[in-house]
Formats: structure tokens, C-alpha cells, sequence
């Protein structure tokens, strides 16, 4: 007695056609439950920034010119302050400036320092629960950097150009992304809930089908819901 179940394709795009309310109920369900999560289980996160020049003040001559060489040394330099940046020395003296109760490593984690195209200018960022923590570590860390490089290299050609503010808005967790993601997930579970069904109501017309095999009869009709109580 063959016992086999199959859904074709197309039998399934059409029922999910048909069946498309529930699948934007599930979606709208998944969007909300996300939308929840995200409001009562993430914490947003802050990200400030200072930008800084390696260099000297541009000089009053205009014939002054930076050549080749100058530009190559600069990119170098940015390279080495980088290094120098991430050092132990330089997180415990902003540590100790902060009066932060940070694990190295962690604030090292949340900072983050990239070149601006290939100019001699660079950015660095902290991330913080805290917005103004966010700046005033991103700020401390430009100073130290500074202090740092003039005890170690005993040049001072770094300048400020942009102060780190307290950003207004965060930078993470993205709630349209949860959101996107739940409504997504909660599609792929009104799939399942179809292809269930389907399968449910094929194997109520296999089950008739055996009983014709079974008996050599033909089944007239079936009573939905109707279940025989033995002993009685």
C-alpha cells in the first residue's frame, strides 16, 4: 500500500496566493514581536568622533609646496600613531583621565581609527551606551594620542581640527533591520504553516483512499469531527 505525500510547487504557490492574508498576518506579527524586542531588550549605542591632522600649520608662503616625499612620510606617520593608539599605555591614560571602570580591552573594543581618503587626516570614534561618554572618551583619546607621541617620538605635529560633540542620535542596534528581519521570519513561519495544512488535508484524502483499497468499497462520504468510542 503506497503511503506517499507530495505537494508540487505550484500547488503550494497557489494556496500561499490564495492563503495571502495569513502570510501578512504572520509578517505583521513578526515585525511587532521584533519591534517589541528591540524596544525592551536592546540598549542604543552612541558613536563619537574627533578629527585630527598630522602635520604642521600650513605655511604663509604660497610657493611652499608638500612634495611626494612629505606626503609618503605623513602616510607613514599615520600608520605608526595608529599602533600607538591601540597601546596599553595610551587606554590606561584614558582610563585614568575618564575615571572609567572599563576593562582594557573593552574600551579598546569601542574605539576605532580610519585615514580620511589619503589625505593626512584621520578619525577617531568611540561607541557608548552613553552619548556624552562617547565624546568625552573619543576626545581624550586625541589627547593622549598627542601626549603620547611627543614622549615617545618628541614630535608635536598633531592638531585637533574637529573636537568630538555628544551625537543626538544613535548609532545601532538599526530598529528598521529588526524589524525588516521579523517580518521576514514571520513569512518563512506562515510557509511552514501552509505546507502543514497541506499536508494535513492530503492525508485525510490518502486515509480515505486506503479504506476504498482496504475494503474493496467505495467511500460514499466522510462525517468530519466524528470520532468512534470503542466499548460502546
Amino acid at each position: 500500500m503506497k503511503n506517499h505525500l507530495e505537494i508540487s510547487f505550484m500547488e503550494f504557490l497557489n494556496t500561499c496566493v490564495k492563503r495571502w492574508w495569513q502570510l501578512l498576518a504572520f509578517a505583521l506579527a513578526g515585525a511587532l514581536l521584533s519591534y517589541l524586542f528591540v524596544m525592551s531588550f536592546t540598549v542604543p549605542v552612541y558613536e563619537a568622533h574627533t578629527t585630527l591632522f598630522i602635520g604642521d600649520e600650513p605655511a604663509e608662503d604660497e610657493n611652499t609646496r608638500m612634495t611626494m616625499q612629505d606626503f609618503e612620510v605623513s602616510q607613514q606617520l599615520i600608520n605608526d600613531y595608529k599602533e600607538i593608539l591601540r597601546t596599553r599605555r595610551v587606554a590606561e591614560n584614558v582610563i585614568e583621565a575618564t575615571r572609567l571602570d572599563l576593562p582594557i580591552d573593552v574600551l579598546r573594543s569601542n574605539m576605532m581609527i580610519e585615514n580620511v581618503g589619503t589625505t593626512r587626516l584621520f578619525v577617531i570614534g568611540y561607541t557608548d551606551p552613553d552619548p556624552e561618554i562617547a565624546a568625552e572618551v573619543a576626545n581624550t583619546f586625541s589627547e593622549q594620542l598627542s601626549i603620547a607621541i611627543t614622549g615617545i617620538v618628541g614630535l608635536e605635529n598633531i592638531q585637533i581640527i574637529d573636537e568630538a560633540l555628544v551625537p543626538e542620535y544613535p548609532v545601532g542596534p538599526s530598529d528598521v533591520m529588526y524589524i525588516v528581519v521579523g517580518g521576514f521570519l514571520g513569512i518563512l513561519f506562515g510557509m511552514v504553516f501552509i505546507i502543514i495544512r497541506l499536508f494535513s488535508s492530503k492525508k485525510r484524502l490518502q486515509d480515505a483512499r486506503e479504506i476504498e483499497e482496504l475494503l474493496g468499497l467505495p467511500v460514499l462520504s466522510e462525517i468530519p469531527g466524528y470520532k468512534m468510542e470503542v466499548g460502546r
